[in-house]
């Protein structure tokens, strides 16, 4: 299975045991040196394979990270301080700061136990339905939504063919069942919206596990072709993927689903979301993962840096992440790297 199909095996995996945590600086944590993949390579690195995942496993959980209960609810229990984490994907450079591989000793505080209930919603990962989502937010296919069929440019920010790509992906996400709605954003000289998708809890709805891709691209003018599919077309169709396969459980948090937009301009549409929410809004922020560049492996070794705050909490949510790509033999290795990119 090439690396891109494994990172939204990744991603999957990340919403089923947990949930997790929103980037520290609100920053890609991309490496410096990376290179965009031309389009073909890219829609066949992302999501292509079609090879089931290995069904041998290890471990078991403790202290941090309980059991799914039989009915399916996968979020329920587990720490109460919020904690943050951004998942990443190495690129053609070393990282700038310091990575490391999780200890022995942690590993073992971190196991992770399988559960059929997880491999039973990991087979229902559609690897080519994800890859119909990127050829059309890059515009490789025309992309369709309710006022008709268009081709994407770019999706730069302010532009129509961001409008496109989040009226696609909200009607998706109504269509699924999620409670969908559009925030405004105006900032230093930009504007756009900010799409927030919900699934409420039916234990403790007031306690949130995001999942944050932001929909934007980069590009040199309205009118130039930029498929802007590795950054971050991947990590949008990956969320929605992960939306997908949570549809139809339930949850004991509420899993909220954050498409931003603004982020090639300094994280814009993140730092407005942010500045709207309250105090306790905030406070229901348990977990959050951030899906940045997770589609292009540029020195094709297969690492996954999982960016991580430094302090205690981000740092044991960032080796759980680690021991999971592990217990579901996903082919990755995982990195752990502090900062924020």
């Amino acid at each position: 299975m090439n690396r891109g199909a494994l990172a939204l095996f990744s991603t999957i995996l990340f919403g089923l045991v947990l949930g997790v945590g929103l980037a520290g600086c609100q920053a890609s944590g991309r490496s410096r040196n990376a290179q965009p993949a031309p389009t073909k390579e890219l829609s066949q690195a992302a999501v292509s394979s079609a090879t089931p995942v290995s069904t041998e496993v290890l471990s078991r959980v403790t202290a941090i990270f309980p059991t799914p209960i039989p009915n399916r609810d996968l979020s329920q229990a587990t720490p109460t301080f919020p904690t943050q984490v951004a998942g990443k994907e190495s690129r053609q450079a070393t990282p700038a700061f310091p990575t490391q591989v999780a200890s022995e000793e942690s590993r073992q505080a971190t196991a992770i136990a399988p559960t059929q209930v997880i491999w039973e919603m990991l087979g229902e990962v559609n690897k080519e339905r994800a890859l119909k989502d990127l050829r059309r937010l890059t515009g490789e296919e025309p992309i369709c939504v309710s006022s008709g069929c268009y081709t994407i440019t770019n999706r730069l920010t302010g532009s129509e063919g961001l409008h496109l790509a989040m009226d696609y992906i909200s009607e998706n996400l109504v269509s699924l069942g999620y409670s969908v709605e559009f925030w405004d954003w105006s900032r230093s000289g930009e504007a756009d919206r900010n799409l927030i998708a919900r699934k409420t809890g039916v234990v403790s709805p007031t306690e949130e596990i995001y999942f944050v891709a932001h929909v934007d691209g980069v590009g040199g003018g309205v009118e130039e072709r930029f498929p802007a599919a590795d950054d971050d077309a991947s990590g949008a169709v990956d969320d929605l993927e992960l939306a997908r396969i949570l549809s139809s459980h339930s949850f004991g948090r509420t899993v909220v689903l954050l498409f931003s937009t603004g982020e090639e301009q300094g994280t814009l549409g993140v730092q407005s979301y942010l500045a709207q929410l309250s105090r306790q809004e905030l406070s229901s922020i348990q977990y959050v993962v951030d899906v940045d560049m997770v589609g292009y492996d540029g020195d094709r070794d297969r690492v996954m840096e999982l960016w991580h705050g430094g302090h205690s909490p981000s740092l044991a949510l960032a080796e759980m992440m680690s021991e999971t790509i592990r217990t579901y033999q996903l082919d990755l290795v995982p990195t752990l790297v502090v900062g924020c990119g």
